[in-house]
């Protein structure tokens, strides 16, 4: 019966464990993730006849709570945009 005890704990934290992780890291990169979206969506309306992103390489670079830099490469293109996700923001630099 302990053995059954103990066995059901462990899973209990475990899962739980995990569960958290999930949470804090969707909290943490969701800076990133919505300025890259708004770069994205940005690049993929200017250029209508562009089948795909994966030509693109973006990097997301947190600098506040709001605000990021997201870097678009293409080949040896490099473009920069000031995002601000607060305001739903950006310009490129």
């Amino acid at each position: 019966m302990k053995n059954f005890i103990k066995v059901l704990f462990i899973t209990f934290l475990i899962q739980n464990n995990l569960i958290a992780s999930e949470l804090i890291n969707k909290s943490h990169f969701f800076l990133e993730i919505e300025s890259l979206n708004m770069v994205m969506r940005y690049k993929k309306l200017k250029n209508t006849d562009m089948d795909k992103n994966s030509e693109y390489k973006y990097q997301a670079l947190p600098l506040d709570e709001c605000n990021s830099i997201v870097k678009v490469r293409k080949n040896n293109i490099l473009e920069l945009f000031n995002v601000n996700i607060c305001n739903k923001t950006f310009f490129k630099k």
